[in-house]
């Protein structure tokens, strides 16, 4: 479950050393910007603004959400999209209707929005890359190894089919159909042909 900071404080031992930063928040519909200053909290999963603030902006809520906060109490809390602007970048983003007159928090999601870390030793704020997941990694080594390595391909296609026509004993199950698939359209990326096989018991 998304984790927020206490009602009017902040997560216990993760505000980093008290990074603060001054951000620009407004209504999804459009309209005025708000100067705020948060304090980014990497304890916080989503970001915090008092709701005395977004009703100003005329922000409603959307829904409600669980949450848990610091010192372990689930509670729920409104939530709605507006616009966050930090320096020169603007942002959709997920906000928790705070507590009126509570520290608006910065926390994580909108952190890795706006791809930006906490550098700790300096105070600040750093952008950072974004991160795949190692899934992509791996799709993309194997597709990056068959397009340098065409005779090996040929070599792997050549012997599913030759499993396929010897097939029909015990040893092997019964192949229902095969086909060679082609992209259905070329693209920048160098996607390779490949053999399909349909198994049937």
């Amino acid at each position: 479950m998304d984790r927020l900071p206490f009602p009017g404080g902040r997560t216990a031992g993760s505000e980093v050393g008290h990074v603060r930063v001054a951000v620009q928040i407004g209504n999804r519909a459009g309209g005025r910007f708000q100067p705020i200053e948060a304090l980014v909290d990497t304890g916080a999963t989503y970001s915090w603004v008092p709701r005395d603030v977004l009703e100003r902006l005329a922000v409603v809520p959307e829904d409600e959400w669980p949450f848990v906060l610091a010192d372990g109490r689930e509670v729920r809390y409104p939530v709605a999209w507006i616009n966050i602007r930090l320096g020169a970048r603007a942002q959709p983003t997920i906000v928790v209707f705070g507590d009126q007159g509570s520290e608006p928090i910065l926390g994580v999601v909108t952190l890795e929005e706006f791809r930006l870390a906490v550098d700790p030793v300096n105070h600040r704020l750093i952008s950072v890359p974004g991160r795949l997941g190692a899934a992509v990694v791996s799709l993309s080594l194997t597709r990056s190894e068959h397009a340098c390595h065409p005779e090996r391909r040929r070599r792997e296609g050549s012997a599913l089919l030759t499993r396929a026509k010897l097939s029909g004993g015990a040893a092997y199950p019964r192949m229902a159909s095969t086909r060679r698939v082609m992209p259905a359209k070329r693209t920048g990326v160098n996607v390779s042909p490949r053999w399909t096989v349909r198994m049937s018991a």
